[in-house]
């Protein structure tokens, strides 16, 4: 019984893997910003799915699945690859440590002057340094609703901002 429920298994993730390789291999290469980096994902596309092949094999969508995850896969490897061009780049240049050890942090130093400063700081700790909301919540001294309500604010007068801006440009 057991043997016949694995061999279903592996049918499964063998004809899914048969049925979205190529495209999917197209897709990725054409999306990744190291041309190195296509196989590497691909290989964790698929890893996720044979660790996830249960919820894969009732999903709705199985190959909407596998795409999303690429997707999903090919923004972080992007990331990451982005943030290593930017230090060697910016050792080559000499650019100051401290810009490094913020990352994106020069990205969002324009919201420095429409938020306040603890505003920003929570900006800063959720995006830039990854804090979780308990973290965000232990480190404001609120609950971690209260830090959820905060970003959602900091987040609103951000875009109200930038319709602001938008509609200045636009006249």
């Amino acid at each position: 019984m057991r043997g016949e429920m694995k061999k279903k298994q592996d049918e499964f993730f063998t004809g899914i893997y048969n049925e979205t390789y190529n495209d999917l291999g197209k897709f990725v290469s054409r999306r990744t910003r190291n041309p190195g980096m296509s196989e590497d994902i691909l290989q964790e596309v698929y890893l996720e799915a044979f660790r996830h092949l249960d919820d894969l094999k009732t999903h709705e969508n199985p190959v909407g699945w596998i795409y999303k995850t690429a997707y999903n896969k090919i923004k972080k490897m992007n990331s990451i690859y982005n943030r290593h061009a930017f230090y060697e780049t910016s050792l080559e240049e000499g650019v100051d440590q401290e810009v490094w050890d913020h990352g994106e942090l020069v990205e969002l130093e324009e919201y420095r002057t429409a938020l306040r400063e603890d505003e920003y700081e929570i900006l800063i700790k959720k995006y830039v340094e990854g804090y979780s909301h308990k973290d965000l919540a232990q480190v404001s001294g609120s609950s971690v609703a209260g830090s959820k309500m905060k970003l959602s604010r900091i987040i609103n007068k951000l875009k109200k901002i930038c319709r602001i801006v938008l509609l200045f440009v636009r006249f």
